[in-house]
């Protein structure tokens, strides 16, 4: 039997993580699963197409009573007073009213503008491209909405059938004001075995604040990428190592 014990707790380099990986990596179907915003990318993918879309006044009157109603809410969350899994859910019905081929080329825009690109994590390139060409699955699990999500994950070659993330109920294409189901969010994050591993192993899970610690925790490893001081505090409870560089 592998003893994997003496890594745990430890900071680990790409090179060095992808031999641990190897090392508890079981036969048959293993999966990965990333979180998107602070993790594969720094920043908030939501909030930049969100914030845009107030600044300029975009939102419409089948999601809000008045533009100004969604700004105080989002003022709120900024300032720690409006709890986030509701702001996640609020930053994806908002755009009740637009049609779905809409939000994506605003997020497109968006994001264009705001240099995704060079916001890639580059520590989790290695590790991206060591399981797909070990023929891992990769999941990215985001509470921030798909067709958000969808545009920053495609620049990782993450395929939509990959990805778990919050939707919106949907009148044909057109966005309604109300959710699809639940945000992954906190221990819902977990969802994404059910959804999209298909049996396959839980190799290994990588986020970076305290609403990815369930999914941290599911997994045989948990790997936390930039962690914020909230998850920090709670890493002694997992099997983790830290990702640097």
């Amino acid at each position: 039997m592998v003893d994997v014990a003496p890594v745990i707790g430890r900071a680990l380099s790409a090179p060095e993580l992808i031999e641990e990986l190897e090392r508890r990596r079981g036969p048959g179907p293993n999966a990965l699963a990333f979180d998107g915003d602070g993790t594969l990318w720094s920043g908030d993918v939501s909030e930049d197409v969100f914030s845009r879309a107030v600044a300029e006044g975009l939102l419409r009157e089948a999601a809000t009573q008045s533009l100004v109603e969604a700004a105080l809410l989002f003022v709120a969350y900024v300032h720690g007073a409006y709890p986030e899994r509701e702001i996640c859910e609020m930053m994806t019905w908002c755009y009740a009213g637009w049609t779905l081929a809409e939000l994506r080329q605003f997020a497109e825009d968006t994001l264009g503008e705001r240099g995704i690109t060079t916001r890639l994590n580059p520590a989790l390139a290695p590790v991206l491209a060591w399981a797909r060409a070990q023929g891992l699955q990769t999941c990215l699990v985001s509470a921030s909405p798909r067709a958000i999500v969808e545009i920053a994950a495609a620049h990782l070659q993450f395929a939509p059938s990959e990805i778990l993330a919050s939707e919106p109920v949907l009148d044909g294409d057109t966005i309604e004001a109300r959710m699809h189901g639940s945000v992954p969010y906190g221990p819902t994050k977990c969802r994404v075995r059910e959804e999209l591993m298909n049996g396959a192993v839980w190799l290994a899970s990588f986020g970076d604040n305290v609403f990815d610690l369930e999914m941290l925790r599911s997994a045989q490893l948990g790997v936390a990428v930039r962690p914020k001081p909230a998850l920090r505090e709670r890493l002694p409870e997992l099997p983790f190592v830290e990702l640097v560089g």
